[in-house]
């Protein structure tokens, strides 16, 4: 668990705020981190989602003042325009809360139990979107992050996203990297492994790509969960896959 690149992280999300949205604007404020855990089995989405009645109750747990405030009265909480370093801190105990109790999460954990008790080993899982917008809907998303509705040309606010998650995923240097969702997996598919150069390994089924001088394994999935969530049987061979990964590269 690594403090000090979370803090280093959220500090570049802030300013990347800061310099794209006015002191007044109605947006939200952007996803925090509360911890990063390095040297781990690292899953990646597109962007954190917003559910007002999920978000009411994780913040309950932190301060149960919370559970008394109506939809609009949270929404105005995560408003940029009422921003404050008290705010910025419970964004980051409401995404911890998130990691624990929200139901997107849950086959983070098992998959990382299931390499832990098969190899006997104490592996952690991280998250993280690559982009940090609030926002459930896809296309809400894309209207802000490109140029285009077609989706072909990153704006200068998505491509500068990219570059701070790009240069998160070298520091947590993960063992295994499992991207869940479409547009996200095309992404990393066009903006990382364009930089980095990647083995597409048909034999083994799955991609690597080259990370601080070692070769990480990569798979590309569609969502855990969900109305479009995977079918049971293609996710069973999905983890078997990751298993044997972690076999071939880490015993």
């Amino acid at each position: 668990m690594n403090n000090i690149i979370s803090q280093e992280v959220n500090k570049k999300i802030l300013n990347l705020w800061s310099n794209n949205y006015d002191n007044d604007s109605d947006a939200l404020m952007p996803l925090l981190y509360h911890t990063i855990y390095t040297d781990s089995i690292l899953f990646i989405g597109l962007n954190p989602s917003w559910n007002v009645s999920h978000i009411r109750k994780r913040l309950q747990n932190i301060d149960k003042d919370f559970g008394i405030l109506t939809d609009n009265e949270i929404t105005e909480y995560f408003k940029w325009k009422n921003r404050s370093s008290d705010r910025f801190d419970k964004a980051k105990l409401e995404h911890k809360e998130a990691e624990k109790n929200y139901s997107y999460f849950t086959k983070f954990q098992t998959i990382t139990d299931d390499i832990n008790e098969k190899f006997q080993c104490d592996e952690k899982w991280q998250h993280i979107d690559l982009f940090y917008n609030r926002i459930t809907n896809q296309n809400e998303l894309s209207n802000i992050v490109y140029f285009d509705s077609n989706k072909n040309i990153l704006n200068n606010f998505g491509k500068a996203q990219l570059d701070i998650t790009y240069n998160l995923i070298f520091q947590i240097n993960p063992k295994i990297i499992v991207i869940q969702n479409v547009l996200a997996c095309n992404l990393f598919n066009e903006y990382f492994f364009s930089i980095n150069g990647y083995v597409r390994d048909t034999y083994k089924g799955y991609h690597t790509i080259e990370l601080n001088g070692r070769k990480v394994p990569v798979f590309m999935s569609g969502m855990f969960s969900g109305q479009r969530a995977l079918d049971r049987y293609t996710y069973d061979r999905l983890v078997w896959h990751i298993i044997r990964a972690y076999n071939d590269y880490y015993i």
